[in-house]
């Protein structure tokens, strides 16, 4: 029996263990950033030379160090003019430490995994595309980098648990290999992207190429100031018999005047969403489970027109989705689009799926088993 003196230093100790331990998990709770490396196949042999080994950052959340929790997934896709280093962060500051602690704490989200994914190019920007010329980007994110992540943390490795998003060249990329991949991904959220190429702005935009006829790398303007155009058309109007910049253009001057070249006009158009990934996606056996998209109406980058269009285009087709325009500018509506990923991802694994991770744990919905090996 414990008395007197000794009862109270008891007290004390266990008080002092339990508050202790209250630190330690606060500690040992919260979330943390880091930085990976890939070596991705699918960008190796490409015709700038830009190399196959990748960075990217990982968003851990609070609970993951302490827990053996499965977490959803989802693939942040940042904007043109990035390098492959802290700019690539700070582009995709919504996904970063401070603002998904937030919302994680006030119950607005659940807690996820985020993956910043390294689009960079020799050309400041690959708009997630593939081409012979700047390689497979598309083979890279949805095979390369989801096997390794899939891997080497702990996520649900289902699609229904799997979502991508995106803003600016990272929202066109988003909604584009979600369109393509959609037994990839199951909810995708895009902002500020361009979408429609049979439009105003969707030649207008490559025009700017026309003009700019630099002869070698060493006149190419650098990061952040290079041409999106010359990215974009390396992307999606490749030419490997064309160096040193290995692509053609839909506007050529010619005798002193800016005229159209109807066979790459053709391709250039043929690549576009509205133009032509819808209807690819209607024939995919498999369907999203949520689509939105943000646009800001006095965008002065990327015209609303952009955003309307592929809502018309959704709708005369009879896609479900949601589109959000708000009064501001060339910016995303982080909050609202992280929620609405918590929204429709699934937390939870699929009766039928087992996961196998890092060849050590085997688990199927409802019933865990270690592996003996």
């Amino acid at each position: 029996m414990i008395r007197g003196h000794n009862l109270s230093a008891w007290k004390a100790l266990l008080c002092l263990l339990f508050t202790l331990s209250l630190s330690f998990i606060t500690v040992a709770q919260e979330s943390k950033i880091k930085w990976d490396t890939i070596e991705s196949p699918s960008l190796e042999g490409n015709l700038i030379g830009d190399p196959a080994t990748r960075p990217f950052a990982v968003y851990l959340p609070p609970s993951y160090e302490t827990s053996d929790k499965l977490y959803p997934v989802v693939y942040a896709l940042h904007p043109y003019g990035a390098d492959s280093g802290t700019s690539m962060i700070s582009l995709c500051i919504p996904y970063n430490k401070s603002p998904m602690d937030s919302m994680i704490k006030n119950d607005q989200i659940g807690e996820m995994i985020i993956i910043l994914v390294d689009g960079t190019n020799r050309f400041c920007g690959s708009w997630y595309r593939s081409s012979e010329v700047i390689g497979d980007y598309e083979g890279y994110i949805t095979k390369d980098l989801i096997d390794y992540v899939d891997s080497n943390y702990r996520t649900i490795a289902h699609r229904r648990s799997r979502g991508i998003t995106g803003h600016s060249m990272g929202g066109t990329g988003s909604m584009y290999l979600a369109l393509k991949y959609p037994e990839v991904f199951s909810v995708v959220v895009a902002s500020s992207g361009i979408y429609h190429h049979d439009s105003d702005f969707g030649k207008s935009y490559i025009k700017q190429a026309a003009s700019s006829n630099p002869k070698d790398w060493g006149e190419f303007a650098p990061c952040p100031n290079a041409p999106g155009a010359f990215a974009y058309l390396a992307a999606v109007c490749p030419n490997p018999d064309k160096p040193p910049f290995f692509l053609d253009k839909p506007y050529e001057e010619i005798d002193g005047k800016i005229q159209e070249v109807p066979d790459v006009m053709e391709r250039w158009i043929s690549a576009g969403i509205v133009d032509s990934e819808l209807e690819q996606y209607l024939k995919q056996p498999v369907r999203l489970d949520a689509i939105k998209f943000v646009h800001g109406r006095s965008d002065g980058y990327v015209p609303v027109a952009q955003a309307r269009d592929l809502d018309q285009a959704m709708n005369d087709l009879g896609i479900d989705h949601v589109y959000v325009e708000h009064g501001g500018g060339h910016e995303p509506l982080p909050a609202e689009g992280l929620q609405f990923l918590s929204d429709y991802l699934s937390f939870e694994l699929p009766a039928t799926t087992t996961v196998e991770w890092q060849g050590k744990l085997s688990i199927t919905w409802g019933k865990m088993k270690r592996a003996c090996e």
